[in-house]
Order: structure tokens, then sequence, then C-alpha cells
């Protein structure tokens, strides 16, 4: 295990520095148009613009890299990310950021591919769990640690966009000097929904869960901080709590679910998420602790809820589908997520802030209710059919590749 990291942590090293600047300018982009008084509406539009070009990348970033390879389409997505965040900052208008969003998705989801990829080419079977597992930290604390980021500048000025834009350009230095050797092609699956209905009805319904909930949380929560009167150091706690939270508790529920039924488990995750997400409407008059512990708890569960889905799909499928399977996943979270942040900006701007978690407790709700309907129609594959849970937050279908060729039958 030890000659593996030590070969892929320049890479995972430029990740984290790009996902320090990657998790700030999300949450910087949401407070400067809530302080440029954008509408509800308009603000979910201009977040939800980064999902469109999430799905849009997944097409057309494995034929870049096949052409131009790892390391130079890493440095072009960087780069490219780092002149959109800047632009963002230098001119502040609502439709230019809706259109620099699209084009900022469709290069953030061409960065997970190409790391994704790359990391799933220097991995062998039987370290390629452990080595995700690795790489989901590192996304996660840097993202957590972005959030603290805020802290550095005002949001009225360029001084943050800034300080997110160098990042991006930083991240670029460990991935160029790098001796690690890129993998040769990347092919992108085929995509069909019908294929993951009639095949995994729960594991369908709950990356679609996932993209709603999760795409109107990670675009208009720290709106919904600033509307209940969170301040900025609050509002950044806030942000990292969940996140933090998502990622201590993610690999002990897997490890559960591998030995129990996972739609049992993905049932109480569902609820669990929805009795924090109704909690969490208290932020803004509850104590700082309380607000935070709420929080932990939230984005511990309901970013379970992504990966248990895609193992239980996984359960359900031959090896030889696994792969296919995997890009329709995408395809749902993505469609999810393009809607969730949207259907926020409404439900906020029509009801107020509060309406916001309400939000995600009925998009969890619903989810329960369907996987125990069909919990109570079909039973669940036995010990030795299970798949092994791999931790995952949102990912792509290389990542998914790389599951694909861990998640063997388990012999218990």
């Amino acid at each position: 295990m030890k000659p593996i990291l030590l070969s892929i942590v320049s890479l995972l090293f430029g990740t984290a520095i790009l996902l320090l600047g990657h998790g700030l300018a999300g949450t910087l982009l949401t407070l400067r148009s809530a302080a440029e008084q954008y509408s509800d509406i308009q603000i979910g539009m201009i977040m939800s613009a980064y999902f469109v070009g999430y799905i849009v990348g997944t097409w057309f970033c494995p034929a870049l890299i096949s052409r131009i390879g790892h390391i130079r389409a890493f440095t072009a997505t960087a780069a490219l990310c780092a002149s959109l965040i800047l632009l963002q900052g230098l001119w502040v208008n609502a439709w230019v950021w809706l259109l620099i969003r699209l084009i900022y998705g469709a290069c953030i989801v061409s960065f997970y591919l190409i790391v994704e990829s790359w990391l799933n080419a220097r991995t062998d079977n039987l370290q390629r769990g452990r080595v995700f597992a690795i790489y989901m930290l590192v996304n996660l604390s840097a993202m957590a640690l972005g959030q603290q980021l805020l802290l550095l500048g005002d949001v009225l000025t360029l001084e943050l966009f800034a300080v997110a834009a160098a990042l991006l350009s930083l991240s670029l230095v460990p991935v160029a000097l790098t001796k690690l050797p890129e993998p040769e092609k990347v092919d992108k699956p085929g995509v069909d929904l019908s294929f993951a209905y009639h095949g995994s009805p729960v594991g369908l319904a709950g990356c679609l869960a996932a993209g709603l909930a999760g795409g109107a949380f990670w675009t208009m929560a720290p709106l919904f901080a600033f509307k209940v009167g969170l301040d900025t150091t609050a509002t950044a706690a806030f942000m990292s709590a969940t996140i933090i939270g998502g990622a201590f508790l993610q690999w002990p529920i897997g490890r559960y679910s591998d030995t129990h039924d996972r739609r049992k488990v993905l049932i109480f995750v569902a609820l669990g998420s929805t009795i924090f997400a109704v909690l969490s409407m208290l932020s803004g008059n509850v104590p700082k602790a309380v607000m935070l512990g709420t929080m932990f708890l939230y984005g511990g569960l309901c970013f379970a809820v992504y990966p248990l889905s895609v193992a239980h799909a996984n359960d359900n499928v031959s090896e030889s589908d696994r792969v296919k399977l995997g890009g329709v996943l995408l395809l749902a979270y993505g469609i999810g997520a393009i809607f969730g942040p949207i259907i926020g900006g409404i439900v906020m701007q029509s009801a107020g802030p509060y309406s916001l978690p309400a939000f995600y407790a009925i998009c969890w709700f619903l989810l329960a209710l369907m996987v125990w309907r069909q919990l109570l129609r079909q039973h669940e594959p036995e010990g030795a059919e299970l798949t092994a849970f791999t931790p995952l937050i949102r990912t792509s279908s290389e990542s998914l590749q790389a599951t694909a060729a861990t998640q063997q039958p388990n012999e218990r």
C-alpha cells in the first residue's frame, strides 16, 4: 500500500489544492449573489447551471483525455476554472454568472474524470478500494477547509475570488511535475435509464434523491445560513460541519451495509436525514454547538445515500454491466442536481429560507417510503451476493469503473 501512496501523492496533493479553491468558490458565489440581492430563483438557476455543465462534461471529457492525455487535460481544466472564477469576480452579472457556472461545471466534472481514471489505472484490484477511500477523504477534507477560507476576505470584493483562482492555478504545479505515468485511454460508457430502472429502481431513486437534495444543499445552503442570520464565520462552520460529518460517518455506515440488507440501511439513513434536515431549520435559533452537531449528523447520513444506492444497484447486476450502470447512476444524480437548486430557490422565495431544509426532508422521506415499498415487494440478495461498499460522495463514471473492479462478491 505504501509504494502506491508514494507514487500518487503528487496527484492527490494537486487534487487537494484544486478542491480548496473549488470549495471556497461555490460558497463564495452563493453569498455574493445574496449580497447583490439576486432573487432566490435567480441564485438557484445560477447554481444549477453548474450541474447542467456537469452532465455535459461527462460526454466530451473522455474524448479530450484520449486526445491530449491526462496531464494536459488537467492543466487545461484547472487553468480554465481559475480564469472563470476570476471572471466572476470582475464581471458581476447574474446572467453572465449563469453561463460561467455552466462552463465551470463541465470543467470540474472533467477534473474528476481525469483524476479518478488516473487513480484507477495506477491501482491494482487488491488496493483500489483503499486508494479511493483515501482520495475521498482528501476530497472532503479539502472542501471543508475551503469553507474556512471565507474568513480571509470580504465577499463583496475581488479578494476571495482571487484566492480561489490562485489555488486552482497552484494545483497545476504538483501535477505538471509528477513522474506518475499517464493512463492510455478513457472510454465513455453508454447511457440507458431504463436499464437501471428495471435492474435497480432503488439504486436509481437513491441517486436521483441524492442529486435533488445534495444539489440544493451544495448550492443553496450558504444562502439559507445567511438568511437565518448566520455571519460569514458561522456560515463557514455550518458548511464545514456537514462535510466533515460525511467524511467521518460514511465509512462505518458502508461497512455495516456490507453485512446487512442494504435497503434497510438505506431506509434508516434516509429517515435519519429527514429528521436532521428538519432539526437544521433551528440553525439560527440554537447554540452554535447544537447547530454544528446537527449538521455533522445530517452530513454523515445524507452523504451516505449515494454510495449506498450505488452499492445496492451493483448487487443486482452482472459484472459485465456494472460500468454501464455507473454511467446511468451518474446521469440520474446529475439530473437531480440540476433541478434541486432551482426547486430550492423557488421554495425559498415563496415560503422563506426554512423551506429549504424542508425540501431536503421531503426528498429523503419520499426515498425512504419508496425503498420501504420495494422492500415489501422483493427480497434482498443473500450475503454472498452483496457488493462491497466503496465510499463515494459525488463521483464520475471513471471512479464507478474503479468501484466495479473492486466490488467482487463477498465471501462470508
